[in-house]
């Protein structure tokens, strides 16, 4: 049933009740009739999902979905589901329950939210197919790095099961969530054990597995059950610990450079009973390349404080790794969780001048990578403040995982937020460091660290996905001399 936006208010009163209240629903903002929804329908449901369409309109910016298990009769009333956003006419809402029938209303917004449409679209209904087959029955968000898949047949690992799932974000198809590890449950071999990198908490994510996972009689999933929808992780309201869970932990990870060592100081919350022998509980590799590893060429143990630990690498690069550790028990009896198990880090970058890292003060705000088209990476950052005292900003370019850097372009002007960069080649891994400058002082930077795809009409959904736009400090610490207490000393 419609739910209609009461009548208008005047600017003033309209102000005044923003005051009182941030949350702007579709009845309380300006009312415009060119954004009201029609044609909703439903196109295809599944067991888990319902694919819903409707008219497009050139005026809006993004549409809200609601929807939930009851229909909304009477005004005033919310749908009991979270709703999904979305930048084009459809979607498909994933994760549901079989066999259960979902209401689903549509409204849209204009530019930046200021607008809405006058009333929400007529409601329609659909009912979810009952399982049938080899299908995924459910997914599970057991911690803020871990994923729980339940299918209703036993499943076998493709070779490479890591490379044969994707995750992005449901409504940035770009922005991926790196999958690290996957693996079958011990105790029952129809669960899926999906390691990613950290979610964000509250954050739709789509999740598509492909052909290659097959039951036991060598079936694939059914092309169209093979994607779904899960929410990043997000602890419990009387968790005080920010998702972690009891036991084992790690406290602090830092990747320093120490007498031209590369090291990752480990720092737990309980003594290890590890002697330094061996690595093997440790693995490290690049975010966005699981298949990329940062090998470890010995661990060394402060036998005074048996909870931290040295690991020595091979040389760092100033990109994103992940670090993943598996079979640690402390000397209390204390187990590592899913949860704890991956902490993800940038890593250390030898300096010429051994100058210290830079300072949050003349940090960009917001800088982030896109591909609009093949072989053309656009930068762009939020304009810094005009009381910043960044003078100007310099962008340099490498091709060889960050050990050298090229200058690309010199004293651009901070205030107009965008750089353009064309010519790049398709599947070579680069890194991009912007650095500003204040006072004729040139910062370290930051980096991102991307990949071109391919684009074209086999390639628009997929042939983005290896862009990461991730922008990190590299974290650095002067190379000459030992930090104060530690324990090389």
């Amino acid at each position: 049933m419609k739910r209609f936006i009461k009548k208008l208010v005047s600017i003033s009163t309209f102000m005044a009740l923003l005051s009182v209240n941030a949350v702007a629903f579709a009845q309380d903002v300006t009312q415009t009739p060119d954004l009201n929804v029609t044609g909703l329908g439903v196109t295809e449901t599944t067991s888990n999902s319902v694919t819903l369409v409707w008219d497009d309109i050139a005026e809006a910016e993004t549409y809200r979905v609601e929807y939930g298990t009851e229909p909304v009769v009477e005004q005033g009333d919310e749908y009991n589901l979270p709703p999904q956003e979305v930048e084009t006419n459809q979607i498909t809402i994933a994760s549901l329950d079989p066999e259960t029938t979902y209401y689903f209303s549509v409204v849209a917004f204009g530019t930046d939210k200021a607008t809405a449409s006058q009333e929400y679209s007529a409601e329609v209904s659909a009912t979810t197919l009952a399982i049938e087959g080899f299908d995924i029955e459910d997914i599970e968000v057991v911690g803020a790095g871990t994923l729980e898949i339940s299918f209703t047949e036993s499943i076998v690992l493709p070779e490479n099961p890591a490379d044969e799932i994707v995750i992005r974000l449901l409504d940035q198809p770009s922005n991926t969530l790196n999958v690290v590890e996957v693996s079958i449950d011990e105790m029952d071999d129809s669960m899926l054990i999906v390691n990613t990198e950290a979610q964000s908490a509250g954050t739709t994510y789509a999740i598509e597995l492909s052909e290659a996972f097959k039951n036991s009689n060598g079936d694939s999933i059914p092309e169209t059950s093979r994607t779904d929808s899960f929410t990043g992780y997000s602890a419990g309201t009387d968790d005080d610990t920010n998702g972690a869970m009891t036991g084992l932990k790690l406290d602090s990870l830092n990747a320093v450079i120490v007498n031209d060592m590369y090291l990752i100081e480990l720092d737990f919350n309980d003594e290890l009973g590890l002697d330094g022998s061996t690595a093997e509980n440790f693995k490290i590799v690049r975010t966005n390349d699981p298949n990329q590893f940062l090998n470890i060429t010995e661990l060394k143990v402060n036998n005074q404080d048996k909870s931290k630990f040295l690991l020595v690498t091979e040389d760092q690069s100033p990109v994103n790794y992940s670090l993943i550790m598996t079979g640690l028990t402390s000397l209390n009896g204390q187990t590592m969780s899913d949860d704890n198990a991956i902490v993800e880090f940038t890593g250390a970058s030898m300096l010429e001048d051994g100058s210290e890292q830079n300072s949050d003060e003349y940090m960009l705000s917001n800088l982030k990578a896109s591909q609009p088209e093949e072989g053309v990476i656009v930068l762009t950052w939020d304009a810094p403040a005009s009381n910043d005292d960044i003078d100007g900003l310099n962008i340099y370019f490498s091709s060889n995982n960050g050990s050298s850097f090229e200058s690309l372009a010199n004293d651009i002007d901070p205030s107009l937020g965008r750089y353009e960069i064309d010519e790049l080649k398709v599947d070579i891994s680069y890194q991009i460091k912007v650095t500003t400058t204040s006072e004729g002082e040139e910062t370290d930077g930051q980096v991102i660290e991307f990949e071109i795809a391919e684009t074209g009409p086999a390639s628009v959904v997929f042939g983005i996905l290896a862009l990461s736009g991730v922008a990190s400090w590299m974290i650095r610490r002067k190379n000459l001399y030992l930090p104060a207490g530690h324990f090389l000393k």
